[in-house]
């Protein structure tokens, strides 16, 4: 009997040898990717897909699925995953919500273009870019839009700015509402990822180790993009805002469009500057084409096209017919 035991104890020892050696040789078992516990908190890897690349950790409280929104947890992936370093498609929301990521570009010192990566999605209208600036949406070509206290500035590709336009209230609210809840969030993740990190140290010569670890710079980066961004709605009193009245369709943030009171007429396009006086104009094409004019005709193209809004449809052909060339559009696009 005391042979059997010694027998048996050396295979158990060479049992849970094959069982850490399996486990450092094989990335899909690493750290028990994708485990759960029961009850309590856990700390699991997120891998997007069975088979494709690593994109992040996802850190979870079972106990708190269920709860509102400023208790939920902060889910984090890469927006760098991709091999090469290269700027995803999809941003997410701290509970793994995926959005297509808006693509910014910013002018450096030399003249040259930069590209800027979305970091977060605050809301499905907002995206946090890695310099703490707010996008908003929606995309718009050729356009960068950034929501800023008490008003949206509307850039172009080059980032000259084109139209300053006043948002409604409620968008700002969720901008200031959101971006006070992630930093205790982005704390809390960045504990949990500090203290599993000092766990599994010893496989940071492993590929996944070494990304897992790239994984807190990326943290990191975010909480100091939220920082930024948080810094200039630090103030006693509201932003002022627009509220359209009952019956106006939103085009873009600041811009809208008030329905024709007769049958036959065209509808008119409203637009609210940074000062609060609202513009009504035509929703005809201008005689003379300004910088402001052609967002206003991207904004209302995007309504005939996504939004099938066929009010728009005649006013749309007469200024792809008056002005098609210089805007880009050839006729009997749109229509």
């Amino acid at each position: 009997m005391g042979e059997l035991l010694e027998q048996a104890y050396r295979v158990f020892a060479v049992y849970l040898l094959v069982l850490l050696l399996a486990n450092l040789f094989f990335p899909d078992n690493l750290y028990a990717k994708g485990g759960s516990s029961s009850g309590g908190r856990s700390t699991s890897i997120s891998s997007g897909s069975d088979s494709g690349p690593f994109h992040g950790f996802h850190f979870t409280d079972p106990g708190t699925r269920q709860a509102p929104y400023r208790h939920r947890p902060f889910f984090y992936r890469s927006y760098t995953s991709r091999p090469g370093g290269t700027t995803s498609d999809r941003v997410y929301d701290p509970e793994g919500r995926e959005y297509p990521a808006l693509r910014f570009a910013v002018t450096d010192p030399r003249g040259g273009m930069r590209p800027v990566g979305s970091l977060l999605a605050l809301s499905p209208d907002l995206q946090l870019l890695d310099t703490g600036a707010i996008a908003c949406t929606p995309a718009l070509p050729g356009y960068q839009c950034l929501l800023e206290p008490g008003r949206v500035r509307a850039l172009d590709a080059t980032g000259r700015e084109v139209l300053t336009l006043l948002p409604p209230p409620g968008l700002q609210q969720v901008a200031v509402a959101r971006l006070a809840q992630q930093g205790p969030l982005i704390d809390k993740a960045l504990a949990e990822h500090r203290r599993w990190l000092e766990w599994v140290h010893w496989g940071s010569v492993l590929p996944q180790g070494r990304e897992a670890v790239s994984e807190l710079a990326g943290l990191e980066a975010i909480k100091r993009a939220v920082e930024t961004a948080h810094e200039p709605w630090r103030r006693p009193s509201a932003p002022p805002g627009f509220d359209p009245p009952h019956g106006w369709v939103t085009l873009f943030p600041g811009i809208y469009l008030e329905p024709a009171r007769f049958a036959g007429q065209d509808p008119t396009v409203v637009l609210v500057g940074a000062a609060g006086a609202p513009r009504r104009q035509p929703v005809d094409p201008p005689a003379q084409l300004g910088e402001a004019d052609r967002f206003l005709f991207r904004v209302l193209h995007r309504r005939l096209t996504e939004g099938r809004d066929q009010s728009l449809a005649v006013p749309i052909s007469r200024w792809i017919q008056a002005h098609g060339g210089a805007l880009g559009v050839t006729p009997g696009v749109g229509s």
